[in-house]
């Protein structure tokens, strides 16, 4: 009675693969068999089973007719890309490598090492004792079943947790760099191991004792020195990033740096935020702070807008191959994703 797809549009780097083979209506036909027909071979092939293929840049029109005389047929646009390879962008793995396993863990941070990213993204708590470790939720109940927050335990309490939920738990439910909460400095040295540029965002709100925004911890100044003195003690020279939804936490943190004298290109400070404002083009640029947009809410306009204006802008967090494509022609500085795309 019908043929659709799982996806009404799909993307594919010259050279690769992509399936989105036919959904067949019903589930209990006699006859499920189709036939496939690309609009132009030399852009993009199909096979019998739906598997498409990327033959040079362009857009393509793929076509499933059903087999059984009904004449019931679908189709579905391919978009073949430029091949994508880790050096066309500064690729940054969101909490690691988290698609293959659970995210913000030693483990996530190694298999994106291996993978060659450029840069690994992670999310920094306080604990009660004042340390600091990798979480990005207020509370630890989605990963370890523990309905408390990071400050209102120790670190040794908190390392006492095991994480139990997130991708490829099965697999490392045993590894205890993949079920263990990590710590500042283990991130850090492993991203050191493996030449990737630490991305830290701070999910910190600069103040006193309270914040306006409810997922965030209270940090003081004293808080922000620690942090950047155990980021710069282990780090060096070597180049790292503060990355905050907060535009006065990287106010402050830019003031940390200023009293440390560290001037140096190696230390980056990026404002992360739902909302690029054009208006904020020369504060940015007065303050050495970079742009973190939402992928999905910013035009390419506002991309051109900060760039010209001599502002480097990342986006988040992109794991759609024609969107990363365009991202890269329009030579977004940084590109944080889900996604191994090389």
């Amino acid at each position: 009675t019908a043929i659709t797809f799982a996806k009404a549009s799909v993307a594919v780097q010259k050279g690769k693969k992509v399936s989105n083979p036919a959904i067949v209506t019903p589930t209990y036909a006699a006859n499920k068999k189709v036939t496939y027909k690309s609009s132009s071979t030399s852009v993009a092939t199909v096979s019998t089973s739906g598997v498409v293929t990327g033959k040079k840049v362009g857009t393509a029109t793929i076509t499933a007719t059903a087999a059984d005389g009904s004449k019931k047929k679908n189709s579905y646009k391919v978009t073949v890309v430029t091949p994508i390879t880790k050096n066309s962008a500064k690729f940054i793995a969101h909490r690691g490598l988290s698609v293959e396993a659970p995210e913000n863990t030693i483990k996530a941070y190694e298999l994106a090492g291996g993978a060659g990213f450029w840069g690994a993204e992670t999310d920094v708590r306080m604990t009660k004792d004042k340390k600091f470790i990798l979480q990005h939720d207020l509370t630890f109940k989605r990963l370890c079943g523990v309905d408390k927050k990071p400050e209102d335990m120790t670190l040794s309490e908190i390392q006492k947790l095991t994480i139990k939920s997130g991708n490829n738990i099965s697999k490392y439910k045993n590894v205890k760099s993949a079920t263990t909460v990590a710590t500042l400095e283990d991130y850090l040295t492993t991203c050191k191991k493996y030449n990737m540029v630490p991305v830290i965002e701070i999910k910190m709100e600069y103040g006193n004792e309270t914040t306006n925004d409810s997922r965030m911890q209270a940090v003081t100044k004293n808080n922000m020195e620690d942090l950047y003195a155990l980021t710069n003690q282990i780090m060096g020279n070597k180049e790292y990033m503060f990355i905050a939804y907060d535009f006065e936490t990287m106010v402050q943190m830019r003031k940390v740096l200023d009293d440390n004298a560290t001037t140096s290109t190696n230390v980056k400070l990026q404002h992360v935020t739902n909302n690029p404002d054009q208006g904020m083009i020369n504060y940015y640029k007065k303050r050495k702070i970079e742009l973190d947009a939402n992928c999905d809410k910013i035009s390419l306009s506002d991309i051109k807008a900060f760039k010209d204006g001599g502002v480097n802008v990342g986006l988040w967090t992109v794991d759609d191959t024609e969107r990363v494509a365009d991202y890269i022609a329009q030579k977004v500085d940084y590109i944080t994703t889900n996604t191994k795309f090389w």
